[in-house]
């Protein structure tokens, strides 16, 4: 993802009318090769910077024209350089990933940080694991660039948005204190840095995430309103959208569905005064008022909005989002009393969660099934399911609240007393620790 700045830094910036720090940050940015923004401003700067030789006086002008020939060069090199390095950087990782033995990645260059960068952010519909994968291998090139060559504000800024990056990867994987530490450290070299307020707020955006992890839900959202205030600011409205989505989900998250609806409703609102086209950031919004409709028990019309929907999951899920909309379709045959059909959904997501390492899903899974099961008098197989459930937390040191839950659980079935309404408390306080938005796709 590259940044843009505002289009009235580049006048600021010819001008000389820019403060240092938005001049370290500009400059940062025409040098990471974005050649949109290069493009917009060579013909300003070759009018401003190389006027013709007959408005030069004959005495005094001619000593500039060395300088500023070599200047212009100079960044017309550096541009030339860094598509290079994409290039180079892409080849690279392609053999990198095809190769069957060790393969280095080659030089640790910007381009590379960026393609790392990008190609992370590509899996995070489809596959959690290579999204962490790859966003780790770009905070190991960022932490290895040459402060000679690319500057020390542009570097700090590269390896903050690296380790801010991964720091979001480990929290969709439930690696919480991995993320916490990461965050830290992305902050940290953040104030290093050029100060970009785009990076400031891409970085408030991950904090939250982190927070929410945790259930410190006021702190996120505060967080979450920096990130907003600060891209509405750079007019950077999309990514603004995307905040408000996720604060309409934490809210739900936090125990608030219908305010949840109402904030998800308001994106769609900002999408489209902004003239926003993003079908991708629309059927996530629509996904999660599904999701709140079946937490709120409204099984019937999450079926209606459902099938109205089928189009758009067909056109926008990744395989992690098409995974948990057979999730949703299972808890709305549950609730509708289809139990033939619930079964089957909970056991085949179960499966694939497990598969997928991604525990905290495949324990809630287990826990609706064994509601189901408890349900229909299968007493013996609830049994075993939860003593599965309780060693696989155990082997992970998941949160220790989960556990307890679990073992509180496992007491009330061996002394008989386990309902159907405890067993779904339960899943729904290890749905409250679990890393990921449950049943909702990444943005």
């Amino acid at each position: 993802m590259i940044e843009h700045p505002p289009h009235t830094w580049m006048t600021g910036f010819i001008r000389g009318k820019l403060s240092p720090r938005r001049r370290r940050a500009y400059v940062a940015h025409l040098l990471s090769g974005c050649e949109p923004c290069r493009e917009e401003v060579a013909p300003i700067a070759e009018v401003m910077f190389r006027p013709d030789r007959a408005a030069v006086p004959v005495s005094g002008g001619a000593e500039y024209d060395g300088p500023i020939d070599r200047a212009v060069q100079f960044a017309l090199d550096r541009g030339r350089n860094r598509a290079r390095e994409r290039q180079e950087a892409e080849a690279s990782l392609d053999q990198y990933l095809i190769s069957s033995g060790p393969s280095d990645l080659g030089s640790r260059t910007w381009g590379l940080c960026e393609v790392l960068l990008e190609r992370s952010w590509s899996f995070r519909h489809d596959d959690t694991r290579e999204m962490l994968r790859f966003a780790s291998l770009a905070r190991e090139a960022a932490d290895r660039l040459d402060s000679d060559l690319y500057g020390t504000d542009a570097i700090s800024d590269m390896r903050a948005r690296a380790w801010g990056e991964y720091a979001n990867a480990c929290r969709v994987t439930n690696d919480l204190m991995q993320a916490e530490w990461s965050i830290e450290r992305a902050l940290g070299l953040y104030r290093q840095g050029s100060g970009s307020r785009l990076l400031r707020a891409r970085l408030s955006e991950v904090t939250a995430g982190i927070l929410a992890f945790e259930r410190h839900f006021q702190a996120a959202f505060r967080a979450l309103d920096l990130a907003f205030t600060l891209y509405c600011r750079e007019q950077q409205t999309h990514d603004a959208l995307r905040v408000l989505i996720r604060r309409g989900t934490y809210t739900g998250r936090s125990g608030d569905p219908e305010l949840a609806v109402l904030i998800l409703a308001r994106a769609l609102t900002f999408a489209a005064d902004h003239k926003i086209i993003d079908s991708k950031l629309n059927f996530i919004t629509l996904h999660n008022i599904l999701l709140f409709r079946v937490e709120h028990g409204e099984f019937a019309e999450a079926r209606r909005q459902l099938f109205e929907m089928r189009a758009l999951y067909v056109r926008h899920a990744g395989s992690v989002d098409a995974l948990k909309l057979r999730w949703i379709e299972a808890r709305i045959a549950a609730g509708l009393g289809d139990d033939e059909r619930a079964e089957r959904g909970f056991l085949d997501v179960r499966e694939e969660f497990n598969r997928r390492g991604q525990v905290y899903h495949a324990a809630i899974m287990g826990l609706e099934l064994s509601a189901l099961w408890l349900r229909k008098g299968r007493l013996a197989e609830v049994k075993r399911l939860v003593g599965e459930i309780l060693d696989v937390f155990r082997s992970r040191h998941v949160a220790r609240e989960s556990i307890a839950a679990l073992l509180m659980l496992r007491e009330a079935l061996e002394r008989d007393r386990a309902t159907r309404d405890l067993i779904l408390c339960v899943a729904g306080l290890i749905e409250l620790h679990q890393g990921d938005d449950a049943g909702q796709p990444q943005l």
